[in-house]
């Protein structure tokens, strides 16, 4: 899958397009397939360190904490 990461903090060209393995989904948990993602207002408060103070330190993080997708796959148990 790809997948838009921060790697270092600054402007959009700390924005970094990489391959990334796809995830098993844990107890409880479930993996949805996003088609589209939207990059909001935190996103890039993240991005220009804006959020730091608040623990939102660049580890790499990924980008598109909004979206709207189907779900791929599920495992039931308790998280």
């Amino acid at each position: 899958m790809r997948a838009v990461v921060i790697r270092e903090l600054g402007g959009p060209e700390a924005l970094v397009v990489v391959e990334a393995v796809v995830p098993e989904p844990g107890p409880g948990e479930a993996l949805i397939r996003v088609e589209t993602a939207a990059v909001n207002p935190t996103d890039v408060m993240v991005r220009v360190g804006a959020l730091v103070q608040h623990g939102a330190a660049v580890r790499p993080s990924s980008t598109g904490s909004a979206s709207t997708s189907p779900a791929r796959s599920t495992r039931s148990g308790r998280r």
